[in-house]
């Protein structure tokens, strides 16, 4: 522990200390599904067994109708840019060369409601676009672990 002690009164003004706690969350029932499914190289979904709704990150329970859902959808590999953001700017205001630019972009689903956020792999111009057809790719079998980084990003589909 450290603290700020007043010089003239020899009160302590403030104080910086901590408490050892230790956390582990769990992932959920849908969320070890999506994560397995990530593992195996596939997005999986849920569907309501009430509305039928389809989301994507799975969910245990509808958030439509609160009915009970299947976590057994596996996404086709294709998706749509919905969002995105590239970095133009490094630390300092600095422009980032083209070649080392970021981009993370939120990818839909047709027929499902939701979608993923994630690293968006571009070539063949210096930014994608809305709506671009993009692709999961996915790491090597070997190294996938069960985690969101099973999922290297999505690729679009070079134009021009």
């Amino acid at each position: 522990m450290s603290s700020v002690v007043d010089g003239r009164t020899g009160r302590i003004l403030a104080w910086k200390d901590g408490i050892p706690l230790h956390y582990e969350y769990t992932a959920g029932t849908a969320g070890e599904a999506f994560l397995r499914g990530l593992k195996e190289g596939r997005i999986i979904a849920s569907k309501c067994g009430t509305c039928g709704e389809v989301r994507l990150p799975p969910r245990a329970y509808c958030l439509q109708c609160y009915g009970r859902t299947r976590v057994d959808v596996e996404m086709l590999h294709s998706g749509r840019l919905a969002a995105f953001s590239t970095r133009h700017l490094g630390a300092g205001g600095a422009k980032v060369p083209a070649r080392s630019r970021v981009t993370f972009g939120f990818v839909t689903f047709e027929g499902a409601s939701g979608g993923l956020v994630h690293r968006v792999l571009h070539e063949g111009r210096s930014d994608p676009r809305l709506g671009d057809p993009v692709r999961p790719l996915f790491v090597s079998a070997e190294r996938r672990k069960g985690s969101i980084l099973d999922l290297e990003g999505f690729r679009t589909k070079a134009r021009g």
